[in-house]
C-alpha cells in the first residue's frame, strides 16, 4: 500500500477531537493509501486572502471567491510542508476571508508538498465539516500525485467521493517501462528540429531559471516543480494562448503536454526575433527582453535574469536579440 504523508497546519484551531479526526481520516483513505499524518498547531493573528474566481463572463457563479495569498502562503506555510507529500492549513473560521461555497483550495504552489488550504469549525457537519472538505482536498491532491485526470469534482457533486478514492492508482514502474521511456528519450533526441539552435538553447536556459523541474530532479519539489506540472517551462500567465488547455488557480497557463509549452516558448522568442512579436522588437538587448518577460514590477530582477540566461548562453546582455537567430 502506498504511503503518503500529510503534515496539517491547524491556525487557531486547537481542538480536542484531533486524535479523532486524524483516525477518521487515515480509516477513510485505508482502502488506498496509508495516510500518515502530524500536525502542528500555529497562531498567525492575520492571514491575507486574495481573489481566486475567474474573471470569465462564463463562469460568473466563480467570481467574487477568495484564497489565501499565495505569497504569504509560501512563506509561511509551505516551508513547514518540506519532506511531506502533501501539507493541509487549516484556518479559523474568523479567519477565513469568504464563508461561502469557497472553503477550501488546492493551493498547488511549488515549494515541494501539495499545498492545500480549508476552514471549518470543530464540530461542523455535513458537506462544510473539516472531516468532508479534507477529503475532498486531499482528493484533489492525490490525483495530481498520480498525474491521473481530477474527478474530485464529479463524485463530490453525486455524494460519492468514494468512487474517487477507488480510481487512484499508485503504478510501480517495471524495468519494461524504463526501457521504453529511455528508447521514446532517445528517438526525442535524434529527432530532427525545425527550431534553431539558439532559440533552442535560449528557451532551454529560460526554462532553466524559470525552475522547470520534474520530480526528482530538485529536493525542493519532490513531485515536480509546478512549471513542470504546468507542462509550461516558459511560465507564462495564462491570457488565452493558442493550444493552452486553461490556468491553474494562481494564473499560470497549462498546457497539453511539455512538447506543446516548449514550442509555445520557442515561438515566442521566434517572432521577437523577426519583428512579429507586438511586445518586443529584434533590436532589444537581452536586457531589454527580459524587463518586459520577467518585470521588476512582478517581483523579478530582469538585470539578474538577463545576465544568467547570456552566460548560460555565451554571449554578453547587450546582444541583440535578434543575433540569437
Amino acid at each position: 500500500m502506498k504511503k503518503i504523508t500529510l503534515k496539517i497546519v491547524a491556525n487557531n484551531c486547537r481542538w480536542d477531537s484531533w486524535p479523532e479526526k486524524m483516525a477518521q481520516l487515515k480509516s477513510w483513505f485505508s482502502p488506498k493509501i496509508d495516510l500518515v499524518i502530524t500536525v502542528e498547531h500555529t497562531k498567525f493573528p492575520d492571514i491575507p486572502f486574495t481573489p481566486y474566481g475567474s474573471e470569465d463572463p462564463k463562469q460568473a457563479t466563480l467570481k467574487n471567491l477568495f484564497g489565501i495569498n499565495p505569497t504569504w502562503y509560501d512563506q509561511y506555510i509551505s516551508p513547514r510542508g518540506i519532506g511531506y507529500d502533501v501539507v493541509l492549513f487549516v484556518v479559523n473560521p474568523e479567519q477565513w476571508r469568504a464563508m461561502n461555497i469557497a472553503r477550501g483550495w488546492r493551493a498547488d504552489r511549488t515549494l515541494g508538498p501539495v499545498e492545500l488550504q480549508l476552514t471549518a469549525k470543530e464540530k461542523d457537519t455535513g458537506l462544510f465539516s473539516f472531516l468532508q472538505l479534507a477529503r475532498h482536498e486531499i482528493m484533489h491532491a492525490l490525483f495530481l500525485l498520480t498525474g491521473q485526470p481530477d474527478t474530485t469534482h464529479k463524485w463530490w457533486d453525486q455524494g460519492k467521493l468514494e468512487n474517487a478514492l477507488a480510481e487512484i492508482n499508485f503504478p510501480e514502474p517495471n524495468n519494461a517501462e524504463i526501457i521504453t521511456l529511455l528508447q521514446k528519450l532517445l528517438e526525442i533526441i535524434k529527432k530532427p528540429t525545425k527550431i534553431g539552435n539558439r532559440i533552442k538553447d535560449w528557451a532551454l536556459a529560460i526554462q532553466k531559471h524559470e525552475g522547470y523541474f520534474a520530480p526528482g530532479q530538485n529536493p525542493l519539489y519532490p513531485h515536480g516543480s509546478k512549471s513542470w506540472r504546468n507542462h509550461n517551462p516558459g511560465n507564462f500567465r495564462y491570457v488565452g494562448q493558442y493550444k493552452a488547455v486553461g490556468q491553474d488557480q494562481t494564473g499560470f497557463a497549462i498546457f497539453p503536454s511539455y512538447e506543446v509549452g516548449f514550442q509555445h516558448l520557442c515561438t515566442i522568442l521566434t517572432n521577437a526575433c523577426t519583428g512579429k512579436s507586438k511586445v518586443y522588437r529584434p533590436e532589444m538587448t537581452l536586457y531589454g527582453f527580459f524587463s518586459v518577460y520577467a518585470p521588476n514590477s512582478d517581483g523579478n530582477n530582469a538585470k539578474a535574469y538577463a545576465e544568467a540566461v547570456a552566460k548560460d548562453l555565451g554571449v554578453q546582455p547587450t546582444i541583440q536579440i535578434a543575433d540569437l537567430l
